[in-house]
């Protein structure tokens, strides 16, 4: 357990330093992997108490929040309409304010200080969920939305003109977050989007196709220069999430294949054109890990179609389990020494 703490704290408080530079747009995101790789080294306590400490304020604000809104539902009947709103309003006037002073305080700051910075975004991130809040509130007592899918929706696009602003990372996250869950509530109310009717697949190529937008969005918009697009958490999670979905596709025509020639075709498709653009282009590991372990995802559920039509279920499964850890195993070397051939390659950049 101490070797293991021992390699984990310099890779925290390397990231975080990193995690700064993505984001004020001095580091390009495809070289993030190679980075991290030269930067690791043994750390201080006083990194360790700057960590926790930048750990601790966020938690502290999303429990501020989350403490806010169960104080509402324990009291909703005990307080009168316009206590509950000036509650949420001066609340969140509070975070709005503070996020002004620190971002004003950041600015004469010394060089090297992150605290004026550091608060202002989670001032801002309270701010946003306070929105929520209060967008909830006027729901609640003035019954102005019939379907939930409008609350999340209309959040969403009252965050778009802060995180364009100001260009937050997690404030991006949010709105990610909020447009794929407004998506799935406006499918379940009315059986479809925005007039057709569709089924649960083609919901899934939605979703895909949203959170794939998302992802080149940030990418081109970062690769352009554009400092507010530069949100590299938020590029890799809507990556994630719509390789995930093209993965379950995939995976539901290789079981049944009638009229799903289609599914199949564009996973192939995306996989390759990824694996060409992240391995020789971009050379951004992270891709081509989430590539690699859906491969491995989608050859094992071949396998398991293919072996448990004709044989016996005992066999089969440790013919699976033997092709998943093989899998996993070659896909973990080829990723290392990927990751060694990018530092090479940085160390020889950084030479000329």
């Amino acid at each position: 357990m101490g070797r293991f703490i021992s390699h984990l704290s310099p890779l925290i408080c390397a990231s975080v330093h990193l995690w700064q530079w993505l984001e004020q747009g001095k580091l390009p995101v495809e070289h993030i992997d190679r980075v991290l790789a030269l930067s690791i080294r043994p750390q201080t306590s006083a990194g360790w108490r700057r960590g926790i400490s930048a750990l601790l304020l966020w938690l502290g604000m999303l429990s501020i929040c989350s403490a806010l809104v169960f104080f509402f539902a324990y009291n909703w009947h005990a307080m009168g309409r316009f206590a509950k709103f000036a509650l949420v309003e001066a609340a969140l006037l509070v975070c709005v304010a503070l996020f002004v002073w620190l971002s004003q305080a950041a600015r004469s700051a010394p060089a090297g200080s992150s605290i004026g910075t550091q608060g202002a975004k989670v001032a801002l991130l309270g701010a946003a969920i306070l929105v929520g809040a209060l967008l909830a509130l006027v729901g609640q007592t003035y019954q102005t939305g019939a379907d939930p899918w409008q609350l999340f929706a209309l959040w969403a696009l009252c965050l778009l003109p802060w995180a364009w602003l100001v260009g937050l990372d997690l404030l991006w996250l949010l709105i990610a977050a909020l447009s794929n869950l407004a998506l799935l509530l406006y499918y379940h109310t009315f059986g479809g989007l925005f007039g057709l009717v569709l089924n649960e697949e083609q919901l899934l190529w939605a979703l895909t196709l949203v959170n794939g937008a998302m992802h080149l969005l940030f990418l081109i918009g970062a690769r352009l220069g554009q400092a507010r697009c530069r949100a590299p958490l938020t590029e890799r999670l809507t990556l994630c999430a719509a390789l995930v979905m093209l993965s379950w596709l995939c995976i539901h025509a290789l079981f049944e294949p009638q009229g799903r020639e289609l599914n199949i075709l564009v996973y192939a498709l995306v996989i390759g054109l990824g694996f060409g653009w992240y391995r020789f282009k971009i050379k951004h590991l992270y891709p081509l890990a989430l590539g690699g372990f859906s491969l491995i995802t989608v050859i094992t559920a071949l396998l398991m179609r293919l072996l448990f039509e004709d044989s016996e279920p005992v066999g089969g499964g440790l013919v699976l389990a033997m092709v998943m850890i093989g899998g996993s195993t070659l896909l973990t070397q080829w990723l290392r020494r990927l990751q060694l051939e990018f530092s090479v390659t940085l160390r020889e950049t950084d030479h000329d």
